[in-house]
């Protein structure tokens, strides 16, 4: 739903040669479909079946295998408590910022995995930029 809200962003901004993937990033390797379930606001829209969601199928791809395939050097992640699992992993060294809104009120985040999640980055030669961390928004350069 919101493809053609982005797309006339960047044709206001003069951005072209953009690619748009409505995909269900993950770190399996299996290819095929996941359903999702789209909120009438689009932050509550998850996985999780919900009452009033209305139900979408959405092309699978592997994480790692996509950000190598297009050479990616930005991640910018806010995705509700995913990026625990989706970040779980050593990403390529083309990667140099990641802008990572994390959710450690969560109770199935918490204080210990998000902690955990931040030592992973900072494990891989990333640095926090503490003066940019805004409320549970972090940025990380190497």
């Amino acid at each position: 739903n919101l493809i053609p809200l982005i797309k006339n962003n960047y044709s206001l901004n003069h951005l072209e040669g953009i690619t748009i993937q409505n995909l269900f990033l993950t770190n399996s390797q299996e290819e095929g479909f996941q359903n999702f379930f789209i909120s009438n606001h689009f932050w509550e829209s998850s996985t999780t079946r919900k009452e009033g969601r209305i139900q979408i199928t959405v092309k699978q791809s592997n994480f790692e295998s996509l950000l190598l395939s297009y050479n990616i050097n930005t991640i910018l992640c806010d995705i509700e408590g995913g990026e625990i699992d989706l970040l779980n992993i050593t990403l390529p060294i083309t990667i140099n910022k990641i802008i990572l809104d994390t959710h450690p009120f969560f109770e199935e985040v918490g204080d210990k995995k998000n902690s955990n999640l931040i030592n992973h980055l900072l494990n891989q030669g990333f640095i926090l930029k503490a003066t940019y961390i805004y409320g549970y928004v972090y940025y990380f350069y190497r």
